[in-house]
């Protein structure tokens, strides 16, 4: 059985139609994954800058407090710990999509940060009320 040029010639371009259509649909799908990803690690900043963010300020409270403390002065900082900045973002997290979109194990992390804080917020009130 004898093959024509002509039938090789299309029978190998049809095989490179067919391999690069595959390397595309592989490279689309390749470039998908890596969007997610990305999309995925921007959050996780976004997240870590926020808790930051909170970290910072409850540093800054805290020198608010002593400095209060010190001078022997009303503290005017937040004693609530639903309503300084953290406790005010915290709550509305833990009850969000965001929050339920995380993995399981980071979801315990920022949980056992409540009762951390709450006693933070108590350990003030005791400070204040004894200035």
């Amino acid at each position: 059985m004898h093959i024509s040029i002509r039938a090789s010639l299309y029978g190998i371009l049809a095989l490179l139609v067919l391999t690069i259509g595959g390397l595309g649909v592989l490279a689309w799908t390749q470039l998908d994954e890596t969007l997610d990803l990305s999309v995925q690690a921007q959050e996780g900043v976004q997240l870590a800058h926020i808790v930051s963010q909170r970290e910072t300020d409850h540093i800054q409270w805290a020198l608010q407090l002593a400095e209060s403390f010190n001078r022997r002065e009303p503290f005017t900082g937040q004693l609530d710990p639903h309503y300084c900045a953290f406790g005010s973002w915290y709550g509305e997290f833990i009850h969000s999509e965001e929050f339920a979109a995380l993995p399981i194990e980071l979801q315990a992390s920022f949980l056992a940060m409540d009762q951390p804080h709450r006693d933070l917020h108590k350990s003030a009130q005791d400070i204040t009320n004894r200035l």
